[in-house]
């Protein structure tokens, strides 16, 4: 595209060129009005001069020929070449516009981050959410409090869940990503009995113990498995 512009200022460029060159070249070469001052008349004479009315507005040609320079056209057409020129070297210094991705230059590369590495990205970091964050807090929370946050979220940890198993079926790290789904799945179900067991009338506390020794286990894994997978995003 550069390049075509380049093409047409510089036709347009001489172009105007030739108009600022031309009418000085075809007043130089044009004869001079023969004002009958010279030694010899002429060959032929016509029969009879017509006869010449003079007004007040005519005026005779001058023989000097220094008035006769288009100097309005000639100014006209320097500004237009430079005003060209500037353009030109503009032109030159604009730097190329960078090619799409269907464009010629990036043919047949592939991106740098395709979208399965943002998935496993996006798969790893809600584990980590769950881990660091989801899990903690409906500890932490009333019986409940923690009810309705399980309500609310629980989307997540199971788009990290279904995500993880897709990822399982890869030659690559197929078995690491089995092992994170697997212990999201766990920790879920752990963490939904957990929460019953707290809104139960009476709560067992012996049970919510229990329930909640079986959480800690289910969280220790999943960290194990986010730690093992990390590394090979950034492969």
């Amino acid at each position: 595209m550069r390049g075509h512009l380049l093409r047409r200022a510089a036709t347009a460029l001489a172009f105007v060129a030739a108009l600022v060159v031309a009418p000085p070249l075809v007043l130089a070469s044009s004869p001079a009005p023969d004002t009958g001052g010279g030694d010899g008349a002429p060959a032929t004479a016509p029969a009879t001069a017509p006869a010449t009315v003079t007004t007040p507005g005519s005026l005779a040609p001058d023989d000097g020929g220094g008035d006769d320079i288009p100097w309005p056209l000639i100014i006209a057409g320097g500004a237009a070449v430079i005003a060209l020129i500037a353009l030109i070297a503009a032109l030159s210094r604009r730097k190329p516009r960078p090619v799409g991705p269907g464009g010629p230059s990036t043919a047949g590369v592939p991106p740098r981050h395709d979208q399965t590495a943002q998935d496993r990205g996006y798969a790893l970091g809600s584990a980590q959410w769950v881990h660091d964050n989801f899990t903690l807090e409906l500890l932490a929370a009333s019986p409940e409090a923690a009810r309705r946050r399980w309500t609310s979220d629980r989307a997540r940890l199971d788009d990290a869940t279904i995500r993880a198993q897709r990822f399982s079926a890869e030659p690559a790290h197929g078995l690491a990503w089995q092992s994170l789904a697997q212990s999201l799945s766990l920790l879920g179900s752990s963490m939904e009995a957990l929460i019953e067991l707290r809104n139960a009338e009476p709560p067992d506390q012996q049970l919510i113990h229990e329930a909640s020794d079986v959480v800690q286990r289910h969280r220790a894994q999943l960290a194990s498995d986010i730690a093992t997978l990390w590394p090979t995003l950034q492969g």
